[in-house]
């Protein structure tokens, strides 16, 4: 464990090292990766769990407007919900989401943002967690559609090639009164 936590600690400061040493202007697109905790709490099937993501970034006014379309996978499970049925599910989301740096000294900004998602449920509900034993398992697929939602703080160095995120307020207000929220860390490179 102690090797690992040493690995992590090395690839960070070497990604923060290599920020800084680059000098020239890049352009005005980056791919962007996330990763972070989260819940879907209502509508069935629910669970809290892992999300991670990839997409492209492209400014579009002023560095200050941004223009994210990006793929974020969902893993979830419901063992935590102790009144429901035992269950898994996937979600895949198609995002695309305007950010807007609100408010920026130097490098940071406070960063706001909102767009369109269409996401794709696969799962299992009732993996044993019935109470009443004739009730039996069911698979869910589902599709939604909605409305994003998010802020957090952006540190967007001029001359890095990175920059990074910390978005800890995302919802997803989905169709059929679906609610997702999640926390998330994220970078990003300048290409």
């Amino acid at each position: 464990m102690k090797n690992i936590s040493r690995i992590i600690i090395l690839t960070l400061f070497l990604l923060f090292r290599l920020a800084g040493a680059h000098g020239q202007e890049y352009s005005k697109s980056s791919l962007t990766y996330h990763i972070g905790i989260g819940a879907s709490n209502t509508g069935e099937p629910v669970g809290e769990g892992l999300v991670a993501g990839a997409g492209y970034q492209l400014n579009v006014w002023k560095d200050r407007l941004h223009f994210n379309p990006r793929l974020t996978l969902g893993y979830f499970d419901a063992a935590n919900y102790l009144d429901l049925p035992d269950g898994m599910f996937t979600s895949l989301n198609l995002e695309t989401i305007f950010f807007f740096d609100l408010i920026r000294f130097k490098t940071l900004s406070l960063l706001v943002g909102a767009g369109g998602v269409v996401q794709k449920i696969n799962g299992l509900v009732g993996t044993g967690g019935y109470a009443d034993p004739v009730t039996n398992s069911y698979y869910v697929h589902q599709w939604h559609y909605g409305v994003y939602v998010g802020c957090g703080i952006s540190y967007y160095p001029k001359k890095s090639r990175f920059f990074f995120q910390i978005m800890p307020f995302n919802y997803r207000f989905l169709s059929n009164n679906r609610l997702d929220q999640y926390s998330n860390v994220g970078f990003g490179i300048k290409i």
